[in-house]
């Protein structure tokens, strides 16, 4: 992806891509949505109580940050999200396997905002 698009790193934050085009998207939500697809199915077959615990403070997260358009904020709470089940799946080569894929997308209405990769 350095390839076709800009992109800036930031030492202990990681990279951010500064261009991207709709192909770019269209591809890592691919790779994303099968990788967490997997990922989900394993944490689940796997899941405690205090798993079930930790996915649910992960979604109280959102609401806040949502509900105030504090867009940042929803990021890193969707971040967290998304790298929690990854996580729980205990799956560690997928685990390996995720941080070159992960890419954020936060959208507010019509208004894009916030590529990240990590």
């Amino acid at each position: 992806m350095r390839k076709r698009a800009s992109s800036r790193a930031f030492p202990q934050r990681g990279a951010f891509v500064i261009q991207v085009s709709g192909e770019d998207v269209f591809e890592l939500f691919l790779i994303r949505e099968n990788l967490e697809g997997l990922a989900a199915c394993l944490a689940a077959e796997k899941m405690t109580e205090s798993d079930l615990e930790t996915l649910e403070s992960c979604i109280k997260g959102f609401k806040e940050p949502y509900g105030k358009r504090e867009i940042q904020r929803y990021a890193r709470e969707d971040f967290k999200f998304h790298e929690t089940i990854i996580r729980l799946s205990h799956a560690r080569r997928l685990t390996n396997l995720s941080p070159p894929f992960t890419i954020t997308f936060v959208s507010f209405g019509s208004r894009p905002w916030a590529f990240r990769t990590g």
